[in-house]
């Protein structure tokens, strides 16, 4: 008989931002202080001073810089402009943020 009991968990899940199991929190941790040196904060603010616009939607004012392919698991590619997007904050929380792991 299947069980009909709702999965709290996967609701929890679904609810809150990723917070990485004990398995990757190293490599989060290191794309955290990636994302907080100097270096990134230069990368961020010339890929915001060229491209002002919402990428993703057009309308907006770009606020965030998105890694297309996760820091965390491409860390090589943390500085690649090719790798970046200038989004507006409500499109950087649809495609995750920084706190949603990537595939």
């Amino acid at each position: 008989m299947p069980n009909d009991t709702p999965n709290f968990r996967l609701l929890r899940l679904k609810t809150r931002r990723y917070r990485p199991a004990a398995a990757d929190s190293e490599a989060y941790l290191a794309a955290k202080r990636l994302r907080s040196s100097k270096r990134w904060q230069s990368v961020r603010a010339q890929k915001l001073g060229e491209a002002p616009i919402c990428e993703s939607c057009g309308d907006a004012i770009a606020t965030e810089v998105h890694h297309i392919l996760a820091v965390a698991a491409h860390p090589e590619l943390a500085f690649v402009p090719d790798n970046l997007q200038s989004l507006c904050s409500p499109c950087h929380q649809s495609k995750g943020g920084a706190h949603v792991r990537q595939p």
